[in-house]
């Protein structure tokens, strides 16, 4: 779940699965709906958590989420390419943002 918060949304006719809105209705009832299994297995496989048994968590070294969460946060740091942005406009939100920053500090 994670990653698609972090990550962009498609909207596309499937992802947004109107026969289902449809079929269940106003005031219906999603969570039980066999669709809302199906899809909530594709967004809950959060990579950072072990679901193995501990025996070959243990065997494949014992790394907790910390540690995992930490190397896949350096990954994401070390590929991040800084958006194409009009130098006038990167300028007045580094601008607004330290202005804010400083209204921060004042309070």
């Amino acid at each position: 779940m994670i990653r698609t918060v972090l990550g962009q949304v498609p909207v596309t006719p499937e992802t947004l699965d109107v026969d289902t809105i449809k079929s269940v209705g106003v005031g219906g009832e999603y969570l039980t709906h066999p669709t809302t299994f199906e899809r909530f297995r594709t967004l809950s496989q959060a990579g950072i958590f072990n679901r193995r048994a501990y025996s070959e968590w243990f065997q494949r070294g014992a790394n907790h989420v910390d540690n995992e969460a930490s190397v896949r946060l350096h990954q994401r740091l070390e590929s991040y390419e800084k958006p194409l942005i009009d130098e006038g406009l990167e300028k007045e939100l580094k601008d607004y943002v330290d202005r804010k920053k400083t209204e921060i500090l004042k309070t």
